[in-house]
């Protein structure tokens, strides 16, 4: 009877996790996965996914931790970021303005000091911090590893080409939206709620 109880418990302990997570992840606007067929993951396989979304979870909080005071541009200005690109956006998608701090693109990965603070300008003319850049010089990065960097478990974009929205050299980045919602995930680099004024 023991045993039985005590199984009853895990079950039950376990719905209630999957509900949580499925409940966090619906709030976040991402789309809900559907069923696979399987009523519930076994304990070892949502102990795995579950680990994962929190160390994750973790650097996205060092990230909003280490840039919450760059809210106000001045504070940024303060700390070295200097502008670094007109406005950038295209039909339906954007991405702001980007502030650079030349002395972290140095082939590092840290999540508490982005490369670039991204701002979108508002209509009273104020700037709003909606996102982070992560940039790695691909001349620094390439001759030590075998693949692009990764910020935690999410792979930088190889824009060793550059284009219109990456610094004019060999690089790789990450957009992290951690200050504003973007309907295209976290790590997109544009976002369509994000625009630049005509």
């Amino acid at each position: 009877m023991y045993k039985l109880l005590r199984k009853l418990h895990h079950v039950a302990v376990a719905a209630t996790a999957a509900s949580v997570v499925a409940t966090a992840t619906a709030c976040t606007g991402d789309p809900v996965s559907q069923p696979t067929g399987r009523l519930m993951p076994s304990t070892a396989e949502f102990t795995a996914a579950d680990a994962g979304n929190s160390a994750q979870n973790s650097l996205l909080a060092t990230v909003r931790g280490a840039t919450a005071r760059y809210h106000d541009v001045d504070a940024a200005l303060a700390d070295g970021y200097v502008l670094g690109s007109p406005c950038e956006a295209m039909p339906g998608q954007g991405i702001g303005i980007h502030y650079r701090k030349g002395a972290l693109i140095d082939g590092v990965v840290d999540p508490a000091q982005p490369e670039l603070l991204v701002y979108e300008p508002q209509e009273n003319g104020r700037l709003q911090l909606v996102a982070v850049a992560f940039v790695v010089r691909a001349s620094a990065w390439d001759p030590t590893h075998n693949g692009p960097p990764m910020l935690g478990d999410q792979l930088f974009e190889d824009k060793r080409v550059p284009d219109w929205s990456s610094p004019p050299f060999p690089t790789y980045e990450l957009h992290v939206w951690v200050w504003k919602h973007n309907p295209s995930g976290m790590y997109a680099t544009t976002n369509p709620l994000v625009s630049c004024p005509e």
